[in-house]
């Protein structure tokens, strides 16, 4: 992806910036925050229909770890994983029993859907954790998709 991509570079650094302001709140680690938000869609072969993005970014960052790349502990580095690997597939029922540093990278993302060239209206059902439902934190990252 470009530098302008839609699933680029402005992307993942909204996602992170919308975990620094929702781990202090969820209890979040911050640190897998940050791997998620640069890892998440960085093996992505195109902007729209790819749904197996997170599957191949996952096995990027198991070569990054098998490397000795990331120095992740293995609880972090299976949290980590699990984030990227179903950011894009599972269903929200399956996703209410992941650990809440997970559910926190997932609301991350979503919290940037309405950015433009997406456009979606973010959907407080499709978001996992109280801080990232509340109406203030939904208006405040619609705010930064369009100006940050």
């Amino acid at each position: 992806m470009g530098l302008n991509s839609v699933h680029g570079i402005g992307h993942w650094t909204r996602v992170y910036r919308n975990g620094t302001i929702l781990s202090p709140i969820t209890g979040a680690d911050l640190n897998l925050i940050w791997y998620f938000a640069f890892l998440h869609d960085v093996c992505r072969e195109n902007e729209w229909k790819d749904p197996e993005h997170g599957v191949r970014a996952a096995v990027f960052i198991e070569g990054l770890v098998g490397a000795g790349v990331l120095g992740l502990s293995d609880s972090d580095f299976f949290e980590l994983r699990t984030a990227v690997w179903f950011h894009n597939g599972a269903s929200p029922l399956e996703k209410q029993t992941q650990s809440i540093t997970v559910q926190t990278c997932w609301d991350c993302d979503r919290l940037d859907l309405s950015r433009p060239g997406v456009g979606k209206t973010i959907d407080p059902n499709q978001l996992f954790t109280g801080a990232a439902k509340n109406p203030d934190m939904i208006r405040d990252a619609v705010k930064r998709s369009l100006y940050f």
